[in-house]
């Protein structure tokens, strides 16, 4: 599926479930180096919000929630 000549560290954002299942189907082809996240008291407030936390922990990818990505 990957080319040759196609990225294979990939980053996303968002916490919400469609971005899980992106960054799960991702896993099979890139390398998911990072998720900017909302931190998590403005995740409380977002539709289909889920924790990234053990998900990235698993997968050793760098999970930024602090809402502030200039931090």
């Amino acid at each position: 599926m990957v080319e040759n000549n196609s990225f294979t560290r990939v980053a996303f954002t968002g916490n919400t479930r469609l971005t899980f299942e992106c960054i799960k189907a991702t896993l099979n082809d890139c390398e998911v180096v990072a998720v900017f996240g909302l931190s998590e008291t403005e995740q409380l407030n977002k539709t289909n919000s889920v924790s990234l936390d053990n998900f990235c922990d698993e997968h050793n990818i760098k999970l930024f929630k602090c809402g502030d990505w200039n931090a």
